[in-house]
């Protein structure tokens, strides 16, 4: 299941990223591979590669992480949680205090978002004004699993989770012009 949800979200960044922006025309110019700076006299080569995090540049969430941590610790639970804005600021603290991203240590992605996970998830039910009992967290641990494989697998790289950035067409287009124009070709761009 997991990975069929993978395939999905890898054809929609396909999809996204061959679309219109990348269709865009072209400015026909020569090609320059080295630039001088006037100021300084030195000489530069220009980029061979130019990669993009699409998340937040290309994609968007469909909507705020808060308000999808909070529905599915609910649906899990059934406990009165406090509102989404809450689970926003803790999720956003979480998120930063994590660390450095999966990929720039020995940690994979899904362990680094599972921290994530728990972490936003215990700075809500153990703040100040609402306090738990025993039972009730004794609910969150044991579901906790099942809550983040829902999270990661269904809602994070379903398709209904992301939109496209509106200016996603406009930097494609922008970085093929400048491809066409002189620069180094940008991974996956024709």
């Amino acid at each position: 299941m997991a990975l069929a949800r993978r395939r999905q979200c890898q054809a929609l960044v396909a999809t996204l990223l061959s679309a219109q922006a990348l269709q865009a025309p072209t400015v026909s110019r020569p090609r320059r591979h080295i630039s001088m700076s006037a100021a300084a006299g030195v000489v530069k080569a220009a980029p061979q590669v130019i990669t993009i995090d699409p998340i937040g540049t290309l994609v968007r969430r469909a909507g705020p992480e808060g308000l999808l941590y909070r529905d599915a610790l609910l649906a899990a639970t059934g406990l009165m949680l406090p509102r989404p804005d809450i689970f926003q600021g803790v999720y956003e603290q979480a998120y930063a205090a994590a660390g450095p991203r999966f990929g720039t240590n020995s940690e994979g992605a899904e362990a680094w978002w599972k921290k994530v996970t728990k972490a936003t998830y215990d700075g809500v039910l153990t703040a100040e004004p609402v306090v738990y009992d025993a039972d009730e967290l004794a609910l969150y641990e044991s579901a906790f699993d099942d809550i983040f494989r829902s999270l990661h697998d269904d809602l994070t790289l379903s398709d209904e989770a992301w939109v496209v950035d509106p200016d996603a067409p406009r930097l494609l287009s922008a970085l093929r012009q400048w491809r066409d124009y002189g620069g180094a070709p940008p991974v996956g761009a024709p």
